[in-house]
């Protein structure tokens, strides 16, 4: 059972009451003193309220919110217990009903404690909360949406075998000769310009989807691309204007750069692209009043009900690769300068270096066949 809570906001050619919005933003770094920090993680709030309906959207630097006891503290930072206790504070001290909250986390993944204590996330996103309530202003709106291509792709491969392969850093990937395609993949980016009635914005809550993975080679603190191109969408369109985003339906779309190993990580290009593409439809667009209304209803969603029997499947693949090991004569300190050799013209043609050399390189064939029966068992291992 997924229970599901949209915030609605449609375009009216005159609205009964006025449409108004606040937005206020609270650091929620760890900033203890041994924790790296590339840049500030942030919990951005977007209050919009129209008569007495009133709703707040919270975007969090995080991976994921109440996912610590599920992981086995493998996401460690933001508890079960968050989202309830900070919708009953805003609910009991607000008096805005809690169900009307909506948080989103952006799946930044650097390693380690990310967020300041349990405490102080209640009490930091509050605080966002109500200065954005207390900054309430009539607002015009307008959404876009654009490709922004060159920035994600999906992960899991098609191969020629009619599997999948995912690519990850826990395991190799694939070799490319047995990849023929890969999953789907929605490179829009979308959002709604929040406008203040002199024209100027106001709040900028764009949406895109992708896995965010790996920030940086230290492991140090960072909102990574989409809080880089937050910073620089705001930026581009000055006057105050604060950027939320909300991460889409990730899944196994990650970014391009994810596991490319022949060049330095840039996330900083990665969020160029990105604010890029938002700000190159603002221009256009002409904000109108709107309406506001929220909707809540409770989903099921079915469970994989073949578990046992993948996995018997892949224990049997697990001992078939296991036994395919036999028979590897080499070593790798054996199989390296062989290998290099045998990319080389051969010095010597006589037959019997000639069939030194073909029984040389049958034993570089089978170490190479044992490697990817290695990478094999790690992908099921994984």
């Amino acid at each position: 059972m997924h229970k599901s809570f949209s915030v609605n906001i449609a375009e009216a050619a005159n609205s009964g009451a006025v449409l108004q919005a606040g937005i206020a933003r609270q650091e929620i770094s760890n900033r203890e003193d041994a924790v790296p920090i590339a840049d500030p993680l942030y919990a951005t709030v977007l209050a919009l309220a129209q008569g007495d309906t009133r709703a707040l959207i919270i975007g969090m630097d995080v991976t994921a919110i109440g996912g610590r006891a599920i992981s086995d503290y493998m996401l460690p930072d933001v508890g079960e217990e968050f989202l309830p206790a900070l919708r009953q504070k805003i609910e009991t001290e607000l008096g805005l009903p809690g169900e009307h909250v909506l948080v989103n986390a952006s799946h930044t993944h650097p390693p380690g404690r990310m967020l300041c204590s349990d405490e102080e996330q209640i009490e930091r996103c509050f605080a966002a909360a109500k200065q954005a309530l207390g900054q309430l202003q009539a607002v015009r709106v307008a959404a876009f949406s654009r490709k922004a291509a060159g920035i994600s792709m999906n992960r899991t491969l098609r191969l020629k075998d009619g599997q999948d392969w995912s690519i990850r850093h826990s395991i190799p990937s694939p070799p490319p000769k047995l990849v023929c395609g890969a999953g789907p993949l929605d490179d829009i980016v979308s959002g709604i310009r929040f406008e203040r009635l002199d024209g100027s914005p106001l709040a900028l809550l764009f949406n895109f989807a992708c896995h965010l993975l790996f920030g940086n080679y230290d492991g140090a603190l960072t909102a990574n691309f989409p809080g880089l191109a937050a910073r620089r969408i705001e930026a581009g369109l000055g006057q105050g204007c604060m950027a939320l985003f909300l991460q889409g339906a990730a899944g196994d779309v990650c970014d391009v750069e994810f596991k490319n190993f022949s060049k330095p990580r840039d996330i900083a290009g990665l969020a160029d692209k990105l604010a890029a593409a938002v700000l190159a439809e603002q221009a256009a667009l002409r904000c109108k009043n709107a309406n506001l209304s929220l909707h809540s209803e409770e989903i099921m969603l079915p469970r994989r009900k073949d578990i046992p029997q993948r996995l018997q499947k892949l224990q049997q693949q697990q001992v078939e690769l296991l036994s395919s090991l036999r028979f590897c004569t080499l070593n790798f300190d054996e199989f390296w300068p062989l290998y290099q050799e045998s990319l080389q013209a051969p010095a010597n043609a006589d037959p019997e270096h000639m069939a030194m050399r073909s029984f040389n390189q049958k034993n570089i064939d089978r170490y190479i066949e044992c490697l990817r029966s290695m990478e094999q068992l790690s992908k099921i291992e994984d």
